[in-house]
């Protein structure tokens, strides 16, 4: 990701600096041209066109620099790692969620990697963006279809999914958790000892309640499944 990071900045760079260059180029030929003309009508048309391709020219590197701005943003890049939707996309699809069940159940599941920073700090960015990506692919799979999975921060995931039963709910936050602890870790060849495991804390979003007050619950329930131990699973009751 750094090294596609470094490339659109490169390319970024380069379209700017052609496109700087060019506007530079016609505008300074417009100028000379009108000069030598002495305000002849027809040489004042071509210096006006000139101009306005100069315009163009820095209003087109204007425009790319700001695309490549937001592309490159931290928000853009949010869920690349995972190839999951980001918190924001989450959130969207939570108040949708929540707007279409006229009282039935929404679920909201919070997840954190328990340990990944260490491993992240002692093997390295790389790995641990093969970790992420290991995880998102796992926890992707225990999930329904019609359930919707994302990245929600550094070394967190969101699921929302429409339930009935608290103990689907609860077999889905379990076969999570088996999941990611089942993970084998590998770097260099070398087995890494201390596995990576993954703490889940769940609630049934109650009635009225809208997705931050949601969302507040599921962290709450997170807090102190992580306060508990590592790889715990902890579903609120209402």
């Amino acid at each position: 990701m750094h090294k596609e990071n470094r490339n659109r900045r490169a390319a970024f760079n380069a379209i700017l600096l052609f496109a700087s260059y060019s506007a530079a180029v016609l505008l300074a030929g417009a100028v000379a041209y009108g000069l030598a003309s002495g305000g002849h009508v027809g040489a004042t048309k071509i210096v006006a066109a000139l101009t306005a391709v100069s315009l163009v020219a820095g209003l087109t590197a204007f425009a790319l620099s700001m695309r490549w701005f937001v592309c490159a943003s931290p928000a853009a890049d949010a869920g690349a790692h995972t190839k999951l939707p980001d918190k924001a996309y989450f959130m969207a699809e939570l108040k949708r969620r929540l707007k279409l069940s006229e009282g039935g159940d929404v679920y909201v599941i919070l997840a954190d990697l328990d340990g990944f920073r260490s491993i992240n700090e002692a093997y390295g960015r790389d790995f641990g963006d093969w970790v992420l990506e290991t995880a998102a692919r796992r926890i992707s799979v225990c999930v329904r279809q019609s359930d919707a999975v994302a990245r929600f921060d550094g070394d967190g995931f969101a699921i929302t999914l429409f339930c009935e039963n608290s103990d689907v709910v609860y077999a889905l936050m379990e076969r999570v958790r088996k999941s990611i602890e089942r993970m084998d870790l590998f770097h260099e060849g070398q087995n890494i000892t201390a596995p990576i495991t993954i703490s889940l804390g769940g609630t049934k979003a109650p009635s009225g309640a809208g997705a931050d007050a949601a969302v507040g619950l599921a962290d709450k329930a997170l807090l102190m499944a992580k306060k508990k131990q590592n790889m715990s699973v902890l579903l609120l009751k209402l």
